[in-house]
């Protein structure tokens, strides 16, 4: 991730394109859409071996998600932060409406994936 982000980063210069907010970008700068982006990194995970060719088995784009969710939760935990304070913020960079205290306790329960753990 650190090094598309990167990548990302060079791409928005040379196409001279204001640093978007969405995290993936097509290589003129514009913005993938969300069913673009999950074909790109299924394919980023078959590549390895880390998803099968075909189907639902192994490591999907949601797990990123998941994945990020339950870290930053997990870290605002750590660091003694008001988790409901928070909640709006992180329903919003997930593009939820809203999330539930509740889903966020669920969700620091379930242990993403090992292949993808940041």
């Amino acid at each position: 991730m650190r090094r598309y982000i990167d990548d990302r980063r060079q791409i928005l210069i040379d196409q001279h394109c204001a640093d978007r907010e969405a995290l993936f970008v097509r290589r003129n700068g514009s913005s993938l859409t969300t069913a673009s982006a999950s074909d790109a990194i299924r394919r980023i995970l078959r590549r390895p071996g880390i998803k099968s060719a075909q189907g639902r088995v192994g490591a999907r784009p949601y797990e990123f998600r998941h994945a990020f969710a339950v870290h930053r939760l997990t870290m605002w935990a750590q660091e003694g932060v008001d988790i409901h304070a928070k909640l709006p913020l992180l329903s919003a960079y997930l593009g939820l409406d809203e999330l539930s205290v509740g889903a966020a306790l669920q969700a620091l329960k379930q242990p993403a994936p090992a292949q993808i753990l940041f």
